[in-house]
């Protein structure tokens, strides 16, 4: 379910960084549970080298939802507490999104959850992502 959402998920630099995080090899795993549909019965497993050009920009730390590009969209009232991130995000693609959510960063670990309403011509419907990730050592 959901294989073709596409993800874009934080860079990191060679050292911690502000945010907390390290670069190099994760894995992600995201569960999606879409209004109208059955639950999944698996979550989504996705491994990524993430690298440094990206470590301030929160659109690459989210696990995007099917339409949104991080290009066509914008984070509004962020709030950064103790590690945590909370934010609204926009996104102006087909589908027009807006989400709010919540991510937890660490050095080697990331969790969150965004909640987000998908609004198109032809349906709107209501998406809950929870996700969780862990660096699994040095890009390959």
């Amino acid at each position: 379910m959901f294989k073709g959402v596409m993800w874009c998920l934080l860079g990191f630099s060679s050292a911690v960084t502000a945010a907390g995080v390290q670069p190099g090899q994760w894995e992600f795993t995201i569960k999606n549970e879409m209004e109208g549909l059955p639950p999944a019965q698996h979550p989504l497993k996705l491994n990524r080298c993430i690298a440094t050009v990206d470590v301030d920009n929160l659109l690459k730390i989210v696990p995007m939802v099917p339409g949104a590009m991080p290009d066509g969209c914008e984070i509004v009232n962020r709030k950064d507490v103790a590690g945590k991130i909370t934010y609204n995000m926009n996104c102006f693609g087909y589908p027009k999104v807006t989400a709010e959510g919540s991510v937890q960063l660490a050095a080697t670990s990331i969790t969150g959850s965004t909640k987000s309403v998908l609004d198109s011509n032809t349906y709107k419907k209501n998406l809950v992502q929870t996700y969780s990730g862990k660096r699994m050592g040095d890009c390959k």
